[in-house]
């Protein structure tokens, strides 16, 4: 404010300095602020590479097991197989054992008639 000879009174000058203090408060406020928001910004895209590198990894990982269980259910199969094969061969040699047997027993009834 002026006063009536043109001259600004205390009150006027006071009440610039203080907004000229209020600005320069904000305005360093505002650049840290600024450097916060640049050191979260750096902060994220690490992340971000982070957890694409991770996931990657994961992937990875994964495509390595899906591998392993594809390999072991090949094997598994391979040997599902030879226990078919070898089932069909047991029954073959149960019954060759169960004709021996029948026929040792029969001889040793004839022989225990004699």
């Amino acid at each position: 404010m002026t006063t009536g000879n043109g001259q600004r009174d205390s009150g006027s000058g006071s009440r610039l300095d203080r907004i000229e203090t209020a600005l320069e408060v904000l305005i360093r406020q505002q650049a840290v602020t600024q450097q916060q928001v640049d050191a979260n910004s750096r902060a994220i895209a690490d992340l971000t590479v982070q957890v694409a590198e991770a996931n990657n990894m994961a992937v990875n990982a994964i495509a390595g097991l899906v591998d392993v269980a594809d390999d072991l259910i090949e094997r598994f199969d391979a040997l599902v197989v030879r226990v078919d094969e070898n089932s069909g061969y047991i029954r073959g040699l149960q019954t060759e054992n169960r004709r021996i047997l029948d026929i040792l027993q029969q001889r040793g009834e004839q022989n225990g008639q004699q």
